[in-house]
């Protein structure tokens, strides 16, 4: 397997060679991202700085609620964001804000229109990889514990 990534995982599981239990390591990326890197095109434009492709980790959707929020999730204590991905997601919080006026407003849903709230977007980062293997784990750059990940999906409040 070929990859340019700078941070596999190792994942543990059955061999779909020979059955075994085996590890091996795996690129964090869907194949729409390595086709996304191996057109030369779209790669050439982007290193030129005509563009930045990114992706938003998770979308919280409280449907029951009527709210939802963006998480942007680092792990082995990475810097929270590039400035390139900052602006953008600066851009997409403004443009929810606008449109919600920071307040509840009418939002086409499949199930009609519905009234919802924008909660913001949210950076995590974990020292490992997860809340389970992690020493240090920050809430938009604040020290967090996994109770406050837990409240923050749950509500979509920060405690």
């Amino acid at each position: 397997m070929s990859w340019d990534y700078k941070n596999p995982v190792k994942c543990k599981g059955k061999c779909k060679n020979c059955g075994s239990e085996c590890e091996e390591w795996i690129a964090l990326e869907t194949p729409f991202t390595s086709w996304i890197r191996e057109n030369g095109n779209l790669w050439v434009e982007r290193s030129r700085g005509h563009y930045s492709i990114m992706d938003i980790d998770y979308v919280v959707w409280n449907f029951t609620h009527g709210w939802f929020m963006f998480i942007e999730e680092k792990t082995h204590g990475k810097k929270p964001m590039s400035e390139k991905q900052k602006d953008a997601f600066s851009i997409v919080t403004q443009l929810c804000e606008y449109s919600a006026g920071l307040k509840y407003m009418e939002w086409r849903t499949f199930k009609g229109m519905r009234q919802i709230k924008f909660k913001g977007i949210y950076y995590i980062t974990f020292s490992g990889t997860n809340p389970e293997d992690s020493e240090t784990i920050t809430i938009n750059g604040k020290n967090a514990t996994k109770e406050d990940i837990i409240h923050l999906m749950s509500t979509g409040e920060l405690r």
